[in-house]
């Protein structure tokens, strides 16, 4: 088993396999940014790696922690959904992962500049 491991690391250039880890990482947080719950223990697990090395791993790569990266891209892809569709504020706030909708609003309005409901007028 020792002399496999070997073998493969010796075929994958270390950057390479890490760069990998985060991008099949960043992948799985937009396919459940749904999931109010979402943990960086989830998406760790779900690339196979242990999640304090996984957190210091997606730091470095990223340039912010994982938290903020969620906080991020559930908030950009909100504003999409402002955008793009007529769904509710409410039915937005489900579709990120953020269920209560004043909450919500402060993100937004913290990120944004202003809250939802004058982004979404804006676009009218």
């Amino acid at each position: 088993l020792q002399f496999a491991i070997h073998e493969r690391e010796k075929m994958v250039p270390e950057h390479i396999e890490k760069h990998q880890y985060i991008e099949d990482a960043c992948e799985y947080i937009r396919h459940h940014l749904d999931n109010e719950g979402l943990s960086i223990a989830e998406v760790a697990e779900h690339v196979f790696l242990n999640q304090v090395y996984f957190g210091r791993l997606f730091k470095q790569t990223m340039n912010m922690s994982f938290k903020k990266y969620v906080l991020r891209t559930r908030l950009e892809y909100a504003k999409q959904l402002l955008e793009e569709s007529e769904d509710s504020i409410n039915d937005i706030c489900t579709k990120v992962g953020i269920i209560n909708p004043s909450y919500f609003s402060k993100l937004f309005k913290q990120e944004m500049g202003m809250l939802p409901s004058e982004y979404k007028k804006i676009l009218q």
